[in-house]
């Protein structure tokens, strides 16, 4: 069998499939990364033997991924409990576009929330709460930066566009206190962001 064959024509393996898809939506890799890597494995050797034509196996090791995601969910759930106001802050910078504006800054602290729920998996959740702190700063921070980025960029964006429309000539005053209003709006932004980091 194909891979989309076995995922078509053999029950469990199509849901281990179907669930380890969800998962990587709903963001469970992110709070129980080892249960799904762990899922995500016994999916392919699923479908390894079902593509050696041993059916009764390839469904027997999906029955197993699908065991080991019910045991990732929980594993979330414990994550997501002592990590409660990290995942909030994290949703205010995903919010606020910094996974689009300052992609390797997101993955990185994405990276430290995913070790930090690797320890709420192994049982350790002390450790995985004191690593809340350091998160909240720099999701705090990302999002902070990412506004910026958002806000500054519209707005250089529309006085540049005044300025080739020609307002510093035909509207000199304005012109120019739209230029200091952005200035002072930029120096808040960073008067926040200094405040947080």
């Amino acid at each position: 069998l194909s891979r989309e064959e076995a995922i078509s024509s053999l029950e469990t393996v199509a849901e281990l499939d179907a669930q380890l898809a969800s998962a990587k939506e709903n963001g469970l890799e992110l709070l129980s990364p080892r249960g799904v890597s762990a899922a995500r494995q016994q999916l392919e050797e699923s479908l390894a033997s079902a593509q050696r034509g041993y059916t009764a196996e390839a469904e027997r090791l999906a029955g197993e991924g699908l065991s080991r995601l019910e045991q990732a969910t929980s594993d979330s759930r414990k994550a997501a409990d002592a990590l409660r106001e990290v995942l909030a802050r994290r949703q205010r910078a995903v919010a606020a576009g910094a996974p689009d504006l300052l992609p390797e800054r997101f993955e990185e602290l994405d990276d430290q929330l995913r070790d930090a729920a690797r320890l709420a998996e192994s049982g350790d959740l002390e450790s995985a709460k004191d690593a809340g702190p350091e998160l909240l700063r720099g999701y705090s921070s990302l999002e902070l930066d990412a506004l910026k980025v958002d806000a500054t960029e519209l707005a250089r964006n529309a006085i540049d566009e005044a300025r080739d429309a020609g307002a510093e000539r035909y509207a000199e005053d304005t012109f120019k206190r739209a230029k200091k209003e952005f200035s002072l709006a930029n120096g808040i932004l960073e008067t926040d962001r200094s405040q947080i980091a």
